[in-house]
């Protein structure tokens, strides 16, 4: 809606190939275990109770290379996490994340 103030976000995976006049699968991905507004994270790093890092403005989040590989989403070659569980799809194993 716009003029109104996100404060979420949705991700979805879609493995339809490049260039392609084909229809691929799209799926939004879900973290049903965690809280809404519970920071996404990449493997191995957490951010610091009470730490307040820089928001990331949307043109900027859509220059990170999300990608799906085996199912699970990534940063290049780094798996992505929320509340320590790594970020998975269901349906989508090989694709992009947007």
């Amino acid at each position: 809606m716009r003029g109104v103030k996100s404060q979420g976000m949705l991700l979805a995976a879609d493995n339809t190939p490049e260039g392609s006049d084909e229809r691929g699968d799209v799926e939004v991905i879900f973290a049903d275990w965690a809280e809404p507004g519970t920071r996404i994270t990449l493997a191995g790093n957490s951010v610091p109770e009470g730490d307040n890092p820089k928001k990331l403005k949307v043109n900027h989040f859509f220059d990170i290379p999300l990608k799906v590989e085996g199912n699970i989403i990534k940063v290049g070659e780094t798996a992505l996490e929320v509340s320590g569980k790594t970020l998975k799809t269901n349906i989508v194993s090989e694709g992009e994340v947007g």
